[in-house]
């Protein structure tokens, strides 16, 4: 019989005890009787390397089935339960699916614009059992990467060993018994400050209950990046996107909403050099003075341990919207995600509006909440240290701290959440979102006999509402009929045995519906059973739009054709994979009609182009 690995965390204060935005999403979706479905992703293995000790101890080794990972990846299940292997135990973590990425995402390169890219599945969620926990997960070709976090284990890294020809291999620690040293250091000026920063900074813990705006996003990638992603374009966007799922979800879990706008890499050598992070910053600061986001982060691999540095306090809105972080993916074999993502998210979090904990502004009183830094910035006292098994937050320098460290399920603390939150609510600049009126992430619908003429339809969707709309109409018939519920299941009666029929379900967002149904067919037979005969299980999305649809399926989809008003062919696109994007930015404004070809099925909708 597994052991299960109960991870509590001890809570030293008050102000940790208020439960967090992931764990509330896990639990409202237990509510509604969400199947997280259960994968066995690894296989315990014996692979103890002495030389490795060195780097980490106490580590754990796993086989990864890639069978699973890509089962993962094809079907996308909304809510998945991950066992993780730890020295002889398991943890079990429940994740539900989230969307990275704000609308009109891209890739460019320095040889070439848009480049076709498939992306992974990205999960989020919670230890099981365990409300003081966060943990980000991603799965893409044939492989994963994550983060599972409480004050007791820290920060579980699980990751793929870099080694040549690896295919499932993988290491499992605890990011606080590395051996070696990750000395990051901040660089940015606490007096480079937004005018609006104090005036949304609260002693007393005040802020919005969310983000009522969305931070989108632009990363560009330097060449020593691309060359540790082994010269390919697709690993090193895969490496990115499992990096800010990461970050994505730090945000997230103080309902901060931010999404990835574009993604620059480079594949020559790039032109930035320097001795400290404020180089790189000018630098980029200087090269990309418009990019396709909000905020702008240019991530390296640069001599010398430089750290990071934003260009500013509370820069959005202004011209100094931009950081530079200097990471370090791995030490020999050893993958090392938490690092980077801990410097990512630090170095953003000044932009979004926080100053480090050690600052003399905080508390209502201008004292620092700790001192991890070994001094403070200002002309206060020195501040507490936090103990060894409460651990620091993200704008500290804990990690400095032996013993102590960050944990990310730490978050940002009370005080700079409400800072980052407020500042973001404050920011004129943002809209209020990143991914146009709603996404629709209804998936797994199911139809259930009641009787002769009587159907239940059951469905699962991550997206966070409480509300669909869903009509069951005949095939062939061009009235639909919807009502709107607010549990997902729905029971149609008056059906006639041998007639096919049409599920089409959206939910309603913010009191608006989105502008696209997920469709799924069926047909009544005479034994009471359900015949499914689905053409194409899909989504796409946005309609309108200006330049790209995204298209997902639960299967391989064979081509993508779009037609013009007048049936004539202006587009033919062989995909050979479940997702795909197509570009009509150069089509004329109007309708335009899409097929959808997978072996002998097809599936039709119709896009409106602005």
């Amino acid at each position: 019989m597994k052991k299960i690995l109960l991870l509590t965390a001890l809570l030293f204060s008050v102000t940790f005890q208020a439960q967090k935005a992931v764990v509330k999403d896990v639990e409202k979706l237990i509510a509604k009787k969400a199947v997280f479905k259960t994968f066995e992703v690894f296989t315990p293995a014996n692979a103890v390397d002495k030389n490795r000790d060195a780097i980490v101890t106490d580590a754990a080794y796993a086989k990864a089935n890639v069978d699973v990972i890509n089962a993962i990846v094809a079907q996308k299940y909304p809510t998945i339960e991950i066992e993780i292997p730890y020295h002889q135990k398991q943890i079990t973590v429940q994740l539900y699916s989230v969307n990275l990425f704000a609308d009109g995402f891209h890739i460019d390169t320095d040889r070439e614009s848009s480049i076709p890219f498939t992306p992974g599945v990205y999960y989020r969620g919670m230890i099981k059992g365990d409300e003081n926990s966060i943990a980000s997960l991603s799965f893409y070709d044939g492989q994963m990467m994550g983060i599972v976090s409480n004050p007791e284990i820290s920060n579980l890294v699980i990751g793929k060993l870099i080694k040549a020809g690896n295919v499932n291999d993988y290491i499992i620690y605890e990011d606080q018994n590395m051996q070696v040293s990750q000395n990051f250091d901040c660089h940015t000026d606490d007096k480079n400050i937004s005018s609006g920063v104090d005036a949304h900074r609260d002693g007393n813990d005040t802020a919005s209950p969310q983000t009522v705006k969305c931070v989108s996003m632009y990363f560009e990638m330097d060449y020593n990046l691309y060359q540790s992603n082994g010269s390919n374009a697709f690993a090193n966007a895969n490496w990115m996107m499992g990096l800010f799922n990461n970050v994505q979800t730090l945000y997230a879990n103080e309902t901060v909403n931010i999404a990835f706008k574009a993604l620059y890499m480079w594949t020559t050598p790039d032109p930035y050099t320097g001795s400290d992070s404020s180089d790189y910053k000018d630098q980029f600061g200087s090269l990309r003075p418009n990019f396709d986001g909000d905020v702008g982060s240019l991530i390296g691999i640069d001599p010398g341990g430089l750290g990071g540095v934003a260009a500013s306090i509370g820069g959005i809105c202004s011209d100094l919207n931009y950081s530079y972080s200097d990471v370090d993916p791995g030490y020999q074999d050893v993958p090392t995600y938490s690092w980077t993502v801990n410097v990512v998210t630090h170095e953003n979090g000044h932009v979004l509006g926080s100053r480090h904990t050690h600052a003399c502004v905080w508390n209502g009183n201008n004292t620092s909440i700790d001192s991890c830094a070994g001094y403070v910035e200002g002309g206060c006292a020195m501040g507490p240290i936090p103990a060894s098994n409460v651990k620091g937050t993200m704008m500290s320098y804990c990690h400095l701290v032996s013993g102590v460290g960050i944990a990310f399920s730490n978050g940002f603390g009370p005080q700079p959440s409400a800072a980052v939150v407020n500042f973001v609510n404050a920011s004129s600049c943002l809209s209020s979102g990143c991914t146009g009126a709603c996404v629709n992430r209804v998936s797994n619908i199911n139809v259930s006999s009641l009787s002769s003429t009587s159907v239940q339809v059951t469905w699962a969707d991550t997206s966070g509402t409480d509300e669909w709309e869903i009509s069951v109409s005949e095939a062939s018939s061009s009235f639909e009929f919807s009502d709107t519920v607010t549990a997902m299941t729905y029971t149609a009666n008056s059906l006639n045995v041998g007639t096919q029929y049409k599920v089409k379900i959206r939910p309603i967002c913010s009191g608006f519906v989105t502008t696209s149904f997920i469709e799924f067919f069926f047909t009544m037979s005479a034994n009471l059973n359900v015949e499914d005969n689905n053409n194409i299980d899909f989504a796409f999305y946005p309609n309108p739009t200006k330049d790209i649809v995204n298209i997902s399926a639960k299967s391989n989809i064979d081509e993508v054709l779009v037609y013009n008003i007048e049936g004539r062919l202006l587009l033919r696109k062989s995909v050979k994979s479940a997702d795909t994007t197509i570009d009509i930015s150069g089509f004329a404004t109007g309708t335009y009609f899409f097929k959808l070809r997978s072996e002998d099925k097809e599936a039709h909708f119709k896009i409106l182009k602005m």
